[in-house]
């Protein structure tokens, strides 16, 4: 077994535990970290530090008191974020979000997992079913 490296945590981690819900790890081995209401984090792997933070103080409209269940990366690197509010994108320059509520049915409900297929069409798990 490797032995563990310390990690650089966000100071929004005082104690240093990240306590992540969802991890998605990228083709160059970094890592998107979901945690209970504490937002979404990038760890460069290769500098061993989280190098960008998405909270609920950068963008408390759409990170506040969230759940982040699962995250996936489509084909154009924009991160998608099942969360206990309802469904958010975070653009490929990671500049700009986006929540979707006006998906017919699904609401502000929690939505659990998400998944693409082969096609590139996201499939979603909810309180209210799969869409």
């Amino acid at each position: 077994m490797e032995k563990s490296m310390a990690i650089d945590t966000p100071a929004i981690f005082p104690d240093g535990n990240i306590r992540a819900l969802s991890v998605c790890e990228l083709p160059n081995s970094d890592l998107w970290c979901g945690t209970r209401q504490r937002g979404l984090h990038y760890l460069d792997r290769s500098a061993m530090a989280f190098t960008r933070s998405f909270t609920s103080r950068t963008y408390p409209d759409r990170m506040q008191q969230r759940l982040l269940y699962d995250i996936r990366v489509d084909d154009q690197n924009n991160v998608w974020v099942a969360t206990s509010t309802g469904l958010l994108k975070l653009n490929s320059r990671l500049d700009k979000t986006d929540t979707f509520s006006d998906i017919e049915g699904l609401g502000d409900s929690s939505v659990n997992a998400l998944e693409f297929d082969a096609s590139g069409k996201i499939w979603l798990t909810s309180t209210k079913g799969l869409y």
